[in-house]
């Protein structure tokens, strides 16, 4: 039965090996060499406790089965699931923060991770007194204009609250669960 729902593939429900599973057709084009890359990304998080689909692998042992000119599936154990409408309840939002920070963490060891990300180390090792500057300035800005209006007052008082809590960033990227920052005590 085809399933309605797919980004780059066509989706069927079918029965095989006395099971249900869910069959990804990829179609003619498709870089399959990416999904294979994909797929394994998938088992990564798996192997670190990230609830996942297990792919079923061919005979001869491929994630992904090529067959034809340019035909290419994946098998995967079909999950019963739903979709979430509405907002989340409690539990979902922990569900979810759960399988998010274990994906980010089952990532940690892949060797793209190896490198440090430019953006990402740039807001993970922030220059707080370039920041405290820049506020400084606008503070300056603001406080010298002839005539202010309420949008004045409202950034303002902003920036002297971004500013109070500066001095906790440091702590608060600390104490982020499994970011470990460049130079940090070991």
């Amino acid at each position: 039965m085809r399933f309605p729902v797919g980004q780059n593939t066509v989706n069927y429900r079918a029965r095989a090996g006395g099971r249900d599973v869910l069959v990804k057709n990829y179609p003619v084009g498709s870089e399959v060499a990416g999904e294979v890359a994909a797929i394994s990304l998938t088992q990564l998080a798996g192997q670190h406790g990230v609830p996942i689909a297990r792919v079923v692998r061919s005979r001869s042992g491929e994630v992904v089965h090529r067959f034809g000119v340019g035909h290419a599936i994946s098998v995967w154990e079909w999950v019963e699931a739903r979709a979430v409408e509405g907002l989340l309840t409690r539990a979902q939002q922990v569900a979810a923060g759960r399988a998010l920070g274990g994906t980010h963490r089952s990532f940690l060891a892949h060797r793209a991770s190896r490198r440090h990300c430019e953006k990402a180390m740039r807001w993970l090792t922030p220059d707080i007194a370039r920041i405290e500057n820049r506020i400084d300035t606008m503070l300056q800005a603001i406080a010298g204009r002839d005539t202010t209006d309420d949008f004045d007052g409202l950034a303002a008082g902003t920036l002297i609250e971004r500013r109070g809590v500066l001095a906790r960033v440091p702590e608060l990227l600390a104490g982020a669960a499994g970011v470990e920052l460049p130079g940090a005590a070991r």
